[in-house]
Formats: C-alpha cells, sequence, structure tokens
C-alpha cells in the first residue's frame, strides 16, 4: 500500500436562504464525482421566523440529504462524458433551477431543477399530485414518506484528422486537439459500456445502477414559539426560532457523477378540528359499533341511516369529505382539539383529502403578515469530507 494514494477534499458552502412554511425548499448542492467516498456531511443552521399568529401552537424543522446521479436528470450523460461531440447538455429548464438554488442562469442550473424534481416525487408526492418544475418550491405533506447506454463503436466513422484550414495553429491548440482524440480514441477502446468507462477511470464499478435518487440522510426538531420583541413597537410577538448542528457520519461512496442535494422546511402543527370525534359515530348502530375481528373491513362512518358520512376530519361543517373512517381512528388516533382559541392553537377545518393531507392554506395563515413572500429564513455553513479514488503514484 506504500505506493498508494488518495486526496481528501473539504468544500465548505455558506447558506443562505429562506421561503414560506409547508415548502421543500433547496439550500445547497455539491457535485460528487465517480469513484469518491463521502465521509460526512456537517450542518450548522440557525432559522426565523417572521412574527406568528398563534401562541402556543409549534411547528416541525426537517433537513433531508439527497444523491442523485446525473445519469437519471439527463439519460445522455454516460454517453456525453464519454466523449461523445454529437452531444450537448440541455438547459431548458435552467430559468426554474436559477430560481429555485439562486444561481445564475446556466446548465447546471438544468440540471439541479430536474433533480429537485425526482427528489419532491420519489419521497414526498403521490403519482396523482405530481410536482412539475417550477420557479418556487413544491408544498409538503403532513408527513414525508420517506441502464446504461451504448457509446459511439464506429471506428471508421470518426474524425480522425485535426483541420489546419483556417490557418495556423498554435502549439498549445494542437496539444489540445491531439489530447482530445488521444481521449477518444480511449474511450472507444472499451466495450461501450458507462460502468467499462468507469472503470477505466480507476472506479470500483459494477452493472447495477440506481434508478431513483438517494435519500442519504434526515434532521428532524420540534420546536416551539419564542417570544420576541417588536422593534417598531416593542410588543412581544411570538416567532419560530432554532439553532441545529447535525452531522451525518454514515459512508457512501459514489459510483458515478451526480450531486448531493440538502433541502429544508417548517411545518407549523395544524390541528384538523371538528365538533364530533370518531368514536361518537360509533353509537349511531349497533352495526357500526366495531369488535376486534371486524376492524380489517374499513367501515365508512356512517349515521344511523347508513348514509356515507365520509371521513372524521371535516366536521364542522356537518358533512364529512376526507379519507378517515372508524378503523383509522381506532388503529392511529386522532388529536381531540374541541374548543380552540385560535389566537392560540392553529386549527383547521379542511374539505377534501387533499386539503387534510397537504395544508398549505393553513400552513400560509400561520405568519401575521400573510402577504409575506418569505415567512422564515436560515443561515449558517455546511461541509463536506469527500475522499478521492486510491491513486497508484508514479515511479520516477
Amino acid at each position: 500500500m506504500a505506493n498508494l494514494s488518495r486526496q481528501i477534499r473539504k468544500p465548505r458552502f455558506i447558506i443562505g436562504n429562506g421561503g414560506k412554511f409547508g415548502r421543500l425548499i433547496p439550500f445547497s448542492y455539491h457535485p460528487v464525482f465517480s469513484g469518491e467516498s463521502q465521509h460526512n456531511i456537517k450542518t450548522q443552521l440557525q432559522f426565523m421566523s417572521k412574527p406568528v399568529a398563534q401562541r402556543m401552537s409549534g411547528a416541525t424543522v426537517d433537513i433531508w440529504y439527497y444523491y442523485v446521479p446525473w445519469r437519471l436528470v439527463w439519460s445522455d450523460f454516460p454517453t456525453w462524458i464519454m466523449g461523445d461531440s454529437t452531444l450537448s447538455p440541455p438547459t431548458t429548464n435552467h430559468a426554474h433551477g436559477s430560481a429555485l438554488f439562486g444561481l445564475a442562469d446556466s446548465k447546471q442550473s438544468h440540471f439541479l431543477a430536474n433533480a429537485y424534481e425526482m427528489i419532491v416525487n420519489q419521497y414526498f408526492r403521490e403519482e396523482h399530485d405530481a410536482y412539475s418544475i417550477s420557479a418556487t418550491p413544491a408544498s409538503l405533506p403532513i408527513v414525508d414518506r420517506t441502464a446504461e447506454t451504448q457509446g459511439d463503436e464506429d471506428y471508421d466513422q470518426e474524425d480522425e484528422t485535426i483541420d489546419v484550414s483556417g490557418g495556423s495553429l498554435s502549439i498549445k491548440t494542437l496539444e489540445q486537439h491531439r489530447a482530445r482524440l488521444a481521449y477518444e480514441r480511449k474511450v472507444e477502446s472499451l466495450d461501450g459500456k458507462y460502468t467499462s468507462f468507469l472503470r477505466a477511470q480507476g472506479v470500483n464499478a459494477n452493472e447495477t445502477v440506481a434508478q431513483i435518487p438517494e435519500f442519504l440522510g434526515h434532521y428532524r426538531k420540534y420546536i416551539k414559539p419564542q417570544r420576541t420583541i417588536n422593534d417598531s413597537t416593542g410588543l412581544s410577538v411570538q416567532t419560530y426560532g432554532h439553532e441545529c448542528t447535525h452531522t451525518l457520519s454514515k459512508r457512501r461512496f459514489f459510483q458515478e457523477h451526480g450531486c448531493v442535494i440538502g433541502c429544508a422546511s417548517i411545518r407549523p402543527k395544524v390541528h384538523l378540528n371538528g365538533g364530533y370525534n370518531g368514536d361518537s359515530y360509533m353509537w349511531m348502530t349497533p352495526q357500526q359499533f366495531p369488535h376486534v375481528g371486524q376492524l380489517a373491513e374499513h367501515k365508512k362512518i356512517s349515521n344511523a341511516n347508513f348514509a356515507s358520512r365520509g371521513g372524521i376530519e371535516n366536521e364542522s361543517d356537518m358533512a364529512p369529505d376526507t379519507y378517515l373512517n372508524v378503523d383509522h381512528y381506532l388503529w392511529n388516533g386522532r388529536t381531540h382539539v374541541l374548543n380552540v382559541d385560535s389566537a392560540y392553537i392553529n386549527a383547521y377545518d379542511p374539505t377534501d383529502d387533499e386539503t387534510a393531507l397537504y395544508p398549505t392554506a393553513a400552513w400560509d395563515a400561520v405568519p401575521t403578515d400573510n402577504s409575506a413572500a418569505e415567512h422564515f429564513n436560515f443561515e449558517g455553513v455546511m461541509s463536506t469530507k469527500i475522499a478521492t479514488p486510491l491513486r497508484r503514484l508514479k515511479v520516477v
């Protein structure tokens, strides 16, 4: 092992971002290259919200990290990285990526926008409610759920000449052309597979490659409102404030080129309130009162005449129309929120399944300034430790 070496790179990124409650906000990204191993991700962030109306309703702070191979974002990436000069990286969604990640317009922002879309749809959305690339971050649910391509093998059709018809070329330009031709010929000597190309670069690659973005780690903390002073009025107000320091220390080997993306959110607690609870409907009729052996029947809540009541979340309008049933209530429970003072407890009466699972309107109503473009801001720093592949030292 004396003639082997590897380099350690430790990039460090300053974080400054903000957004609305209940959105998945991308706040960092860093590229990783084939053959590298990530030792850790260290994150230090401080969150501070605008004043919130409720004095007691807490919120959940989340931070997620995901790894997305560029091959998933652009299927021609393996061919392009192996030197196919006929391909050019796409830029279709660069404007949305620039808005999401705060970048100048570039090819990279297109790839980041597509990677973010894949993360949202794979881990936070169902097929019927898929997220499409947009300049604004995606809304979150209450609970998160958490091929190789053929290269150019045609030797005869390759351009083996250097065009000098335009006049003289400098030695530097000539060497650049020679290096490009040497790279193309080296790639052509392989069998055209992306994994074979990676092996030729010293990467321990195999035929099994990722088909979805990979979840790397997660931080979660439930916080309560803090009291602070309004500078203009001198009155005390409630805000969400939180400082987090955490490290993801699980090592990860990256076989392919890709990107690690960090996302954050603050989700104020929302009580789905109403005047009735599921157990009250069980007394409508003996048939509605479940025995243990009947729990798997998934009975809908009904009145005495067995007219469907739908669910139990939207009860204040006396016409429930959400997803819960008696079995769900008995197995998973439900918080009884009855005499709610909206100045203290963030209560919400949804009208259907979607607004019960995605209470975006309730989240938007939490800050006292409902028209604010951003409900909270956060700043800090993140760093990572990445090891390059082992290289054999040259013997002079």
